[in-house]
């Protein structure tokens, strides 16, 4: 009961909801809370991904090195290239779920040694749920100071294919995929807070790819919420804001 409540679950917390994103929401909320609650659960994706069953890192490139994309206060960004050549840490946030919401310090400090370190560090908002002014409001209250790029086609989820939120990934200036992976390791299970931190993987990936070394363990089991899929290939709807 004492981890549990460490946690506020999202059926606690009253929210309002556009209507598209209520049935959305409501779910999220009740898979969520029965994590919590449940023994065995396998409501939430990095509950019940074994080990093995993690995506390998693959030598192709991402085609994040270069890519062009908007940041929530409308900066064209060209990831990698901003201020010459550096690798590239992005970690996709949800402004459902709370254990992305839990990170955000944590966020603030990682991007601060991102930038002494000549990393570019962002966070992404990628859902077929989200609009831009709901992702600008997550951004606010949860005082994130990194830039968040708005991922409204889906585009940069198709490229790396995040499995739960928050998911962070590191692409070197090679562009390939030296990371992805939890943040850290204060989850030892959805709902289940460690006594303490014993490994900061999101920092030491960054701190490796600087000095040219592989990441160590690379990649590993991040906990969190499910990503909501975008589906495949260009048949995905067009619409006045995507």
């Amino acid at each position: 009961m004492s981890v549990l409540s460490s946690i506020q679950p999202p059926c606690l917390v009253g929210r309002d909801r556009r209507p598209k994103q209520a049935t959305r929401f409501l779910l999220g909320t009740l898979a969520l809370c029965l994590a919590m609650v449940l023994p065995g659960s396998q409501a939430v994706a990095g509950q019940r991904q074994s080990d093995t069953s993690i995506k390998s890192l693959s030598d192709r490139p991402t085609n994040i090195i270069g890519a062009r994309v908007l940041d929530l206060a409308g900066q064209l960004r060209r990831l990698g290239q901003e201020d010459g050549l550096k690798p590239v840490a992005l970690v996709f946030l949800d402004d459902t779920c709370p254990i992305s919401s839990r990170f955000a310090p944590e966020l603030n400090g990682l991007h601060a040694q991102a930038r002494a370190a000549g990393v570019e560090f962002y966070g992404v908002m990628s859902s077929p749920y989200i609009s831009r002014p709901a992702a600008e409001a997550y951004r606010d209250a949860r005082q994130l100071d990194f830039p968040i790029l708005f991922d409204p086609s889906g585009d940069l989820a198709l490229r790396l294919g995040p499995s739960v939120t928050p998911e962070a990934f590191v692409i070197d200036t090679d562009d390939r995929l030296v990371y992805r992976g939890r943040i850290d390791d204060r989850f030892a299970a959805i709902g289940e807070l460690r006594g303490q931190i014993t490994s900061h993987d999101l920092r030491d990936a960054m701190t490796a790819v600087t000095r040219g070394e592989p990441a160590m363990p690379a990649p590993t089991q991040a906990n969190g919420c499910f990503f909501p899929s975008w589906g495949q290939g260009p048949d995905r709807p067009v619409t006045y804001s995507r």
